[in-house]
């Protein structure tokens, strides 16, 4: 009775080993056993815990800076810098179309310039290929 009562009050590794060496009791060792498993398990369950939470942190920051951005944009978009984004955006595209225009006709590559004008997957590969994009 004493070795189960030394087992219930142990909290170290020391004393479990103390306990373990000099118990006559054949089942101590075995609820030894089984201390380290539900130890090991506590520990294991911390580590998880913890990456969970690092986790739901991550999650937590990067929904606030997406609605910072989302805030920002918005508020810029009142101001007018949303319409001069998407016009310099065009004025940019229009011109990158106009100097791959030029290069496909100096180049005599009507036929490509023409399939250009309909297929826009094309169209890119033509921009990286005169390195335009």
């Amino acid at each position: 009775m004493d070795d189960w009562i030394r087992l219930f009050n142990a909290k170290t590794e020391e004393e479990l080993n103390m306990l373990q060496t000099t118990t006559k009791n054949p089942g101590i060792p075995e609820a030894i056993k089984e201390v380290r498993i539900m130890s090991l398990i506590k520990t294991i369950r911390a580590l998880y815990e913890g990456h969970m939470k690092h986790i739901r942190d991550r999650y937590a920051r990067d929904e606030y800076v997406r609605m910072e951005g989302l805030q920002q944009g918005m508020e810029w978009g009142h101001a007018g810098g949303m319409e001069w984004g998407i016009q310099q955006g065009m004025k940019q595209g229009m011109e990158q179309i106009s100097r791959l225009n030029l290069c496909l006709s100096r180049d005599n590559r009507l036929e490509d310039l023409e399939r250009a004008a309909k297929d826009r997957t094309y169209l890119e590969e033509l921009l990286k290929e005169y390195g335009i994009r």
